[in-house]
């Protein structure tokens, strides 16, 4: 199934026991309608597991001037070595304290994790691996549904 996740899910009431979101929450406008569906669709206590942009990350490659603005941004990525292709990607930035605080009106959270490249990654780039050690790009959160 394909669907837009800025529309209404079309989904009964607590017929989920998970809702696993891998790097999509960055490109929804209105987070806040979305979490709400989620937790509508999700039973009670089940888990909402997701991944974003770490928002430091944004800021620091965007070269922007203000964190806590929220518009969309645009970023063009340079990919391959040999026969470079450009890849232009549109993306909400959002405060840490806009994704917490969003989080946390519909879930509790249980953990959240910033994390790094595995060591065997340092014999394949070493560069890319000090770089990601020092530059969390990805946040985890995982969290449980609020609702009774």
């Amino acid at each position: 199934m394909c669907h837009d996740l800025n529309e209404k899910l079309p989904f009964n009431d607590n017929g989920f026991d998970m809702i696993l979101s891998s790097l999509a929450i960055h490109y929804l406008k209105n987070l806040e309608s979305v979490f709400s569906g989620f937790q509508r669709i999700l039973k009670p206590n089940s888990i909402f597991l997701f991944s974003t942009h770490q928002p430091f990350m944004n800021f620091k490659i965007l070269d922007e001037t203000n964190y806590f603005n929220k518009h969309i941004r645009r970023k063009t990525w340079i990919k391959g070595d040999e026969n470079p292709v450009s890849v232009e990607s549109e993306f909400y930035h959002r405060s840490l304290e806009t994704i917490i605080n969003t989080t946390t009106k519909f879930f509790n959270i249980d953990k959240i994790l910033e994390p790094k490249p595995l060591d065997r990654f340092k014999i394949i780039d070493e560069k890319s691996y000090n770089y990601l050690n020092e530059n969390p790009h990805i946040l985890i959160i995982k969290a449980f549904n609020k609702k009774k």
